[in-house]
């Protein structure tokens, strides 16, 4: 069985402004999003974060390269994408304002348009449409609701419910957890971790918050102005203090805890500070073992 895996090859894109002047978006990125991967992908405003989202599932077609989608091809300056329903079946695209993805009369039918304009039965349709909610912490209460009168965070949750319902192998976060109170976006990010451990899915998306991107991305890609400048995994590039300050990427909380604790000549090896809640439990430890 082929690995599912998607490929962008010396992807660049332009746009045309007045008197044709071009303006490079991407210029020659090329990169793997690999199988049963979280990818982040991080940068300034207008490094190009966003658009190359959007050439994963065909919403933006390059203006030389290709990307590759499993056997999938989408080349430069295509009129058409061929299959572009299963493509788009297979990569589940969220957009930053999640909430305007909502349209439908209740809760329960904007969940199940997904899945059943991609081929579910109503009756698989709908059964995804409890599992889902559920999974992000809404209860079935909510299926005969107006997706309207609900709170911004809760709408945000029923919107990524009706991606996850059509279970694509790919899910695309533009603005990961945007508009989630901080308990509901640590609950947010292990359900990715679950998903991606128990369901095999492989989750891209961009982010402002450095934070997050530790605690839960298997790989960052660093984008400046349109070009690829690294990628590793987060771990090494946030204790890259030379690179991240070169760069101007900033760094997690817990990082620059651990900065200090070695300039006061801490050891720092034993500690795990992936999140806060790990590095405050091996702080305590160390001191324990040190009586």
């Amino acid at each position: 069985m082929k690995q599912k895996e998607i490929k962008v090859k010396n992807i660049s894109y332009f746009f045309e402004e007045i008197a044709r002047e071009r303006f490079s978006v991407l210029e020659n990125v090329t990169t793997t999003f690999a199988y049963k991967k979280i990818t982040a992908i991080i940068g300034a405003s207008s490094s190009g974060k966003t658009v190359l989202l959007k050439h994963l599932n065909g919403l933006l077609i390059p203006t030389s390269g290709e990307v590759h989608i499993d056997d999938y091809v989408i080349k430069a300056n295509q009129k058409k994408i061929h299959n572009v329903n299963k493509i788009r079946k297979k990569i589940g695209f969220v957009f930053q304002f999640v909430q305007r993805q909502l349209f439908e009369e209740t809760v329960e039918k904007d969940i199940i348009f997904g899945p059943l304009n991609f081929g579910f039965s109503k009756k698989n349709a709908k059964k995804n449409a409890k599992k889902y909610l559920k999974l992000l912490g809404l209860s079935e209460s909510f299926l005969k609701r107006s997706p309207f009168e609900l709170s911004g965070g809760q709408k945000s949750r029923v919107a990524i419910a009706g991606i996850f319902a059509y279970e694509p192998d790919f899910v695309i976060f533009d603005q990961l957890a945007n508009g989630f109170d901080l308990s509901m976006k640590n609950n947010f990010l292990q359900l990715l971790v679950n998903l991606r451990n128990e369901y095999n899915k492989t989750i891209i998306f961009t982010s402002n918050d450095n934070n997050d991107v530790l605690k839960i991305a298997d790989e960052v890609i660093v984008l400046d102005q349109g070009k690829l400048i690294t990628k590793r995994p987060p771990m090494e590039l946030f204790l890259d203090n030379v690179f991240c300050e070169k760069w101007k990427i900033k760094i997690p909380k817990t990082i620059n805890f651990i900065n200090l604790w070695k300039k006061y000549g801490f050891v720092a090896d034993n500690l795990n500070f992936q999140d806060e809640n790990k590095l405050i439990t091996s702080v305590v430890d160390y001191f324990k073992k040190k009586n």
